[in-house]
């Protein structure tokens, strides 16, 4: 029996994760993969209502939570936020050991797109999410 693929799904604000919701339930109904939800952003923050709750309300299972969240809009601070991150990335992604990541963003250009999808890389390799979505249409939900 062939091992179900592993996607997570990075989401870091009420926005994003409204425009990911029917992806990340396609991925988690979909029976040969494997959903793991990291959560991060402004989602971990009591500041903005703390809407990992409402991820956890629905019914979403969350495979790591990743606080990335700057004390005041100093460069300082958003700085520390942003390496923070990319720490608390590494980490949640040496435990789950992902076959894909969708993020919405470029994190090359800018470290804190990690809170709209454009690239998807697995294995240093890049694809394009638009024909990756396109090639998987009607098999995990993606209308």
């Amino acid at each position: 029996m062939t091992r179900a693929r592993t996607i997570a799904v990075v989401t870091g604000s009420r926005a994003d994760y409204g425009l990911q919701y029917w992806l990340i339930r396609a991925l988690r109904d979909a029976s040969d993969l494997t959903l793991q939800l990291v959560v991060t952003g402004s989602h971990l923050a009591e500041a903005f209502g703390r809407t990992v709750e409402q991820i956890r309300a629905d019914g979403l299972p969350i495979a790591a939570e990743v606080p990335m969240i700057a004390a005041d809009d100093s460069e300082w601070a958003m700085a520390r936020s942003t390496g923070e991150g990319v720490i608390g990335m590494a980490d949640a992604f040496k435990r789950l050991r992902p076959d894909l990541v969708v993020l919405p963003g470029d994190l090359t250009a800018n470290p804190a797109a990690i809170r709209s999808p454009t690239i998807v890389f697995k294995d240093g390799v890049g694809y394009d999410s638009a024909k990756l979505i396109a090639s998987v249409q009607g098999r995990v939900g993606v209308n």
